[in-house]
Formats: C-alpha cells, structure tokens, sequence
C-alpha cells in the first residue's frame, strides 16, 4: 500500500495499483464529470479518444477535462 504523503499530485495515479487510485480519486471530492475522466483515464487506462467517444464529447474538450481534473486534485491534495 502507498503511504500518504503531505504532499501528492496526479502524477501518482499512474505509480500506485489502479484500485488505489480510483480510492484516492473518490476521496478528493471532485465535481463528477472531472472525477469520472480521471476514472477513465487512470483507472480504466483509456486513451483520451476512447474518452471522447465513450462520452461523446470532442478530443479538445476530454483533453480540458483531464488538465482541469487534475489541477483541482493537485490543489485538493497539496501537490500544487
């Protein structure tokens, strides 16, 4: 299991096991379109094209969702 550090970023999605980050991601509170592309994209391991057609949204608009996400994470989590 990962240790909780003062402070994290995104970046740690991609190094702890999936259930973990799909816990961590839950637990930030985000609003829910922001939580479910982070879901997608670090749980699920999608591409943001498969993002954008499950969703049914434009490639630009999944790659704003991602950036937003995880900026409000980074902020929420301290890894600013």
């Amino acid at each position: 299991m990962w240790k909780v550090r003062q402070e994290v970023n995104a970046d740690i999605l991609k190094q702890i096991p999936r259930h973990e980050a799909l816990i961590l991601i839950k637990a930030v509170g985000l609003r829910k379109k922001y939580e479910n592309v982070l879901i997608m994209r670090y749980y699920d391991d999608m591409s943001i094209d498969e993002i954008s057609d499950k969703l049914c949204i434009e490639y630009n608009s999944v790659q704003k969702q991602i950036t937003r996400a995880r900026k409000q994470f980074d902020k929420f989590t301290g890894g600013q």
